[in-house]
């Protein structure tokens, strides 16, 4: 029926002011309904509607990414939980972000193929892991020489370890601020490179 009536539409067919149906122009009565037409104007062709893309779909490939990850980090888990807990945690703002990419390039047309997934998760992952690593680093630095520092404080005894102290203050404590700083523009210049369009 749908054929038909974009056949009617093309051809200048009038509609039925009654039932809508599709009539001839030169028709005095619809044949559907029998309702006198009198002078009728013919329909416009409506516009072709534009396909409607979802904002996001969960492909298939997708969804073996996922069992494939949810499969490692139980198997982690069963045989050394110190190692698979704090991998699954990591992985969840990993794959998270990896998502995010995939759809930004897919709502731009130019959606990654199976490699390209899997390339992004495994950089998203090292690059995690790298600045987990450096903001621990920087934080226990930190961390330690103020306990040090306050140790010697409360503590004569321990009056020579307040030089860590001064070095958390002076050294460790700058040092987290520039590697938070640095981590930050990193996550949000690879964010650029891997969603915004090529040049031309």
């Amino acid at each position: 029926m749908a054929t038909v009536d974009n056949d009617n539409s093309q051809s200048g067919a009038a509609a039925c002011p009654r039932c809508g149906a599709a009539v001839d122009p030169a028709a005095s009565r619809c044949w559907l309904c029998d309702a006198a037409l009198g002078d009728l104007q013919a329909a416009p062709t409506s516009a072709t509607a534009q396909p409607r893309h979802a904002s996001f779909s969960f492909s298939f490939s997708a969804l073996m990414l996922v069992v494939t990850l949810v499969t490692i980090c139980c198997g982690l888990i069963a045989a050394a939980p110190g190692l698979g807990i704090p991998f699954s945690v990591l992985l969840v703002p990993v794959f998270v972000r990896t998502m995010l990419v995939i759809r930004r390039r897919s709502q731009q047309g130019r959606p990654p193929s199976r490699g390209e997934k899997a390339q992004l998760l495994a950089t998203s992952f090292g690059v995690a892991a790298t600045v987990l690593v450096v903001l621990c680093t920087a934080s226990a630095g930190a961390f330690a020489g103020v306990c040090f520092g306050l140790a010697a404080i409360i503590d004569a005894r321990l009056e020579d370890l307040g030089f860590l102290f001064i070095t958390a203050t002076v050294v460790a404590a700058p040092l987290s601020v520039v590697a938070l700083w640095w981590c930050v523009r990193w996550i949000r210049a690879r964010w650029r490179r891997d969603t915004q369009l090529p040049e031309d």
